[in-house]
């Protein structure tokens, strides 16, 4: 009996070694996400002063109750008063973000540590679950 055997392709047997590493990325990726969506705020999120760098008036207009608001121009006269320890976890937004990413840069340099600039108050409220209406 006569049999012959054939031997695998290697082009095809890398192409399906990358293809199936391709839908296993996939794959991952939606499951990372999946476990990211309306997930709680982080004990980091919790624990963290959050800070409100617009000014008054906005601040008045609208604002998240219990958060810190000192206005970016008072910023560093002020902030020594209510956060002594420079390792304290501040979360840091204003109105539309660039406020906040300018205050996140004085800050570190300044020596504050653990810094993160969220962006807008939006964000701030949608970072730690809250619904996206004014004085919540």
């Amino acid at each position: 009996m006569n049999t012959t055997q054939l031997s695998p392709n290697p082009f095809l047997k890398n192409a399906l070694i990358f293809t199936s590493f391709l839908v296993f990325s996939l794959f991952l990726q939606l499951a990372i996400a999946d476990n990211h969506a309306g997930e709680k705020p982080s004990m980091d999120d919790t624990q963290a002063v959050w800070l409100d760098v617009r000014n008054a008036d906005e601040y008045a207009a609208d604002h998240i109750k219990g958060d810190l608001n000192i206005p970016i121009d008072q910023l560093l006269d002020d902030i020594g008063y209510y956060i002594s320890d420079k390792n304290t976890p501040i979360k840091v937004y204003c109105q539309l973000g660039k406020r906040a990413k300018r205050a996140t840069d004085r800050l570190l340099e300044n020596g504050y540590t653990d810094v993160e600039c969220i962006g807008t108050i939006d964000q701030a409220r949608e970072r730690r679950g809250m619904m996206t209406e004014p004085n919540e």
